[in-house]
């Protein structure tokens, strides 16, 4: 049985240069980027230096900022590929600098559970919260990214913070173990939430597709993503 959603960034959607990526903002802290992330789809720019300490994310939809919350940078290497470690420099953002926020009907939340796998590539975050922004779900449930030197731990894919597994939806609206046959699959918000991560920029990769990777459901034959 399948209980989660594997999802991998598309990396064209991030390349500099990419029409979805916009200029980079520093803050008036300059050890602080701002990075602004549009409602249309699109996010600013992200250079990270040997100065930066913390990025500070912000949503901005009707022409108005909602400023999320600084989340911590960690310097690392670049992983290949499980097992294989390069001397190249990367950056991560660590998750549980936030969790959630809410202002109106602006809001995310999410936990972790059964990992400590809680490390992710910074404009993937980025996207990740452009997605839980749109849709506004509280009970996402995160069940691992990266370590913080941006190894997979215990899987073979979930390197340099660009992978991770996201729990499957319910009708409960809680933070719990749900398969695509159980009767609770909350089918309709699986699918607003994946068209919103293709939207921020997630989609997919040769030999690992998004989310319900081609899952049909019993009970409604149709394909979530072609």
């Amino acid at each position: 049985k399948q209980n989660h959603s594997p999802v991998k960034v598309l990396k064209d959607q991030l390349k500099k240069g990419n029409k979805n990526v916009l200029r980079q903002e520093i803050g008036e802290d300059k050890n602080i980027i701002n990075v602004k992330i549009y409602n249309t789809g699109h996010i600013n720019k992200i250079d990270i230096g040997e100065k930066t300490e913390k990025l500070k994310y912000i949503y901005c939809v009707n022409n108005k900022e909602y400023v999320l919350g600084d989340v911590n940078v960690i310097k690392s290497k670049v992983w290949k590929k499980k097992g294989l470690i390069t001397e190249e420099d990367c950056y991560l953002v660590r998750m549980e600098d936030l969790l959630s926020f809410k202002d109106g009907n602006v809001k995310f939340k999410y936990k972790f559970s059964g990992t400590k796998r809680r490390y992710i590539d910074p404009e993937c975050f980025a996207c990740l919260l452009g997605a839980m922004l749109e849709v506004g779900y509280e009970d996402f449930t995160i069940t691992g990214f990266s370590n913080k030197n941006g190894d997979p731990g215990i899987s073979t894919t979930h390197i340099n913070g660009k992978a991770g597994d996201i729990l499957y939806l319910n009708t409960n609206f809680k933070n719990i173990t749900t398969y695509l046959e159980d009767t609770n699959f909350d089918y309709d918000r699986e699918v607003k939430f994946i068209e919103a991560l293709y939207k921020f920029g997630w989609g997919k990769v040769k030999g690992s597709p998004l989310l319900s990777e081609k899952f049909q459901r019993l009970i409604r034959r149709e394909k979530i993503i072609n």
